[in-house]
């Protein structure tokens, strides 16, 4: 049974921490292959849906109560864009 007021020790959410920057990471590199497919297929990607993409990521990250970066994430669909439009 789990208490509501349960605490979490240092080295518990340090691990939690690192857990979470790793699938982030897993993420990230997750989107750098799509993109990579994009450019090799040709495929094409609107300004529109890239903007659509950028915000339903903040939503989702306001959703789980996550910090973000809004620059990174601008800067993330502006490299999109260069990798999709080359």
């Amino acid at each position: 049974m789990r208490n509501g007021n349960m605490k979490l020790t240092e080295e518990q959410l340090a691990l939690f921490q690192v857990k979470k920057q790793v699938s982030n990471t897993n993420i990230i590199k997750q989107n750098l292959a799509v993109g990579d497919i994009f450019k090799r297929e040709n495929l094409e990607f609107s300004t529109d849906e890239l903007v659509k993409e950028v915000d339903n990521s903040i939503t989702e990250f306001k959703k789980h109560k996550q910090e973000y970066d809004g620059e990174c994430v601008k800067d993330l669909s502006i490299f999109f864009g260069i990798i999709l439009d080359t």
